[in-house]
């Protein structure tokens, strides 16, 4: 044997615990066989499965009670609001009526208003940014003009005032010439610039 072939063997013959670390690290880098592929596929397989039982059996448990829960509610809707009294009493006297009224409350607006909120019509928004064109320059409603637009288009004033507050900051750039000069300097750098 060659020199550099006898001192790799002592090297290895000295550190063996060097070359089943190394062997170790092949070993766990190298892809899976067959055999472990096929485990680790059925493995994910029953993970999926067991995932996919526990949810649909909360969505379906979830969705039976509601169904359950309405049904009653549209058959006795006092025996329901009774129980719900008994309940909050046996949390807290002093929440008893405060939360049977809520709750009474809440199911009477569920039943009556949709979830989203109305839109304004077309009607009414050609009716408001025509107001707000013809009187571009200072697109500001005083409180009379407020309440006037508010009678014509049923809207409160305070949805007048949010509306014209919007559109002012998305479309309207208040213009220079329009402004009340502050100094005299104002003056002579407006008549420059024209």
């Amino acid at each position: 044997m060659k020199r550099a072939e006898l001192q790799a063997v002592q090297q290895l013959l000295d550190r063996p615990e060097d070359i089943l670390a190394k062997r170790e690290a092949d070993r766990e880098n190298q892809p899976p066989n067959g055999d472990q592929l096929h485990v680790m596929t059925i493995k994910i397989l029953f993970y999926y499965v067991r995932l996919w039982n526990y949810t649909c059996i909360v969505c379906m448990d979830a969705v039976r009670k509601t169904q359950l829960l309405m049904a009653q509610l549209q058959m006795h809707p006092a025996h329901i609001l009774s129980a719900t009294k008994r309940r909050a009493a046996s949390i807290s006297p002093a929440l008893e009526d405060k939360s049977a009224d809520a709750l009474s409350h809440s199911m009477v607006l569920s039943s009556t208003s949709s979830s989203k909120r109305p839109r304004l019509t077309r009607s009414v928004n050609e009716f408001l940014v025509a107001w707000f064109l013809a009187h571009k320059a200072n697109p500001y409603p005083s409180a009379n003009e407020r309440a006037q637009i508010a009678a014509r288009t049923d809207l409160s004033e305070q949805q007048v005032r949010n509306w014209f507050a919007n559109m002012r900051k998305r479309h309207w750039k208040p213009s220079h010439q329009s402004k009340k000069p502050r100094s005299l300097l104002d003056v002579v750098l407006r008549k420059t610039d024209a």
